[in-house]
């Protein structure tokens, strides 16, 4: 139903509304709220630093416009589904390692992808963010609402600012502090308010246990704690998925169990799901959670149901009450 902007504002002042989760979409769109149930959705051309209205759309709830988004504004419209891969299949230099992948995955997913070397785990983590591209014979390939078998090149940074990725080698600038790393990806993706940018990195090291530590250099940090500053530069830009490539491949176990731990809280707390390549053994039985498998371009998703102290109990019970079934010749 299309309305005027005039007949839709009745002559009100009429405030505009930004929602954090599409703060990455063009200027060029703008969502005014009307009342707690109406909204409208005004696009606007610039040409000549004049904005000329163009058109205005009667939106409830949803802030839409061509293409470029199917974002909700308010939360409870809002789908929870981060992946859905259906018979999906992923080449590496054209040479498929993956094949009929089916995968879904929410808000609040916590996903081990596990593998022999050389299975497609990276891969299929870089697919995620159309580093490696899904074969154009698959089926169903949509990340964040965005359909990867379509996603024009000019898009690649829509996708990939609602994202975190967390590396096995840390890739922190040297010469620069810790708290200077993070200001430095703030400043790329147009945070120039330096206070809030001082806001936003004091939060994200707190939220990794480093508020004390941002004036140290990485190599007067350890190994973890390195760890520890790329994962708050993966929450920098609040992502709704985080991709974790062997983040314990360069720590001792211990170290490897607290990082991991520190993924599932994040995982945890509802809003970000977390996809973690690993082969640590150790974190696997320490921190069980739901297992993807790939093996021989094959793929096995194992789900992790969490058991109280007492159920345990009453499994290894119910083992030791069991008779001996060996003959006894």
């Amino acid at each position: 139903m299309h309305k005027s902007f005039s007949a839709l504002c009745n002559g009100q002042k009429i405030r505009p509304v930004f929602a954090d989760s599409i703060s990455h979409m063009p200027r060029t769109l703008s969502t005014y709220k009307l009342n707690p149930r109406e909204s409208i959705c005004i696009e606007f051309k610039l040409k000549r630093r004049q904005s000329h209205l163009i058109n205005s759309i009667f939106v409830p709830y949803v802030r839409m416009a061509h293409d470029w988004t199917t974002h909700a504004i308010h939360s409870d419209i809002m789908t929870d589904e981060i992946i859905r891969y259906e018979n999906v299949n992923i080449a590496h230099h054209e040479n498929r390692v993956i094949e009929s992948l089916n995968l879904t995955v929410h808000q609040g997913d916590f996903i081990y992808v596990v593998g022999p070397v050389g299975c497609g785990k990276s891969s299929l983590l870089k697919s995620f963010y159309a580093e490696v591209k899904v074969e154009a014979d698959s089926g169903t390939a949509t990340v964040l609402n965005m359909n990867l078998k379509r996603l024009r090149r000019s898009r690649l940074p829509y996708l990939r600012r609602q994202m975190g990725i967390v590396f096995q080698d840390f890739r922190l600038m040297g010469n620069k502090t810790a708290a200077e790393n993070l200001d430095i990806v703030l400043r790329a993706i147009g945070r120039r308010n330096k206070s809030e940018r001082a806001r936003r990195i004091a939060d994200v090291l707190k939220a990794v246990g480093l508020e004390n530590k941002g004036y140290k250099y990485p190599h007067e940090l350890s190994g973890g704690e390195q760890q520890r500053v790329s994962i708050a530069r993966a929450l920098l830009g609040e992502p709704k998925l985080i991709l974790a490539d062997e983040p314990t491949g360069n720590l001792d176990i211990e170290t490897g169990i607290a990082i991991t731990s520190l993924l599932q809280e994040i995982a945890a707390r509802g809003n970000t799901a977390v996809l973690m390549a690993t082969h640590n053994r150790h974190v696997l039985r320490q921190l069980p959670a739901t297992e993807l498998h790939l093996d021989g371009g094959k793929s096995e998703l194992m789900s992790y149901i969490p058991t109280t102290e007492e159920e345990e109990q009453a499994c290894c019970d119910d083992l030791a009450d069991m008779p001996d079934t060996e003959d006894n010749d």
